[in-house]
């Protein structure tokens, strides 16, 4: 599951969220939602859940840098081709 508003650089935060070694109510502070996303946590946290729930892995796609839509396209498929297949020299 592919989400915009998690960015990359809290992958691991998110990938911790499955071991337990953090919990849905902790996850919004520890990743800045606030200061990052500009819609409501309570909006997002059951499509999350769901996906911890049902073994559905989320991959993080967003970033807080600003870019052109052009360059956030690229972003994001950089981000979903290392996901899919790593070894992969072109999208």
């Amino acid at each position: 599951l592919g989400l915009e508003c998690l960015a990359a650089v809290d992958q691991k935060n998110i990938d911790k969220l499955y071991t337990g070694e953090v919990s849905l109510s902790e996850f919004p502070r520890l990743i800045s939602w606030e200061e990052h996303w500009p819609f409501p946590w309570i909006n997002y946290k059951p499509i999350i859940s769901w996906a911890i729930e049902n073994g559905v892995r989320i991959l993080a796609l967003g970033t807080h840098q600003k870019m052109s839509p052009k360059k956030f396209d690229r972003h994001m498929a950089l981000l979903i081709k290392n996901h899919v297949n790593p070894k992969t020299e072109s999208l």
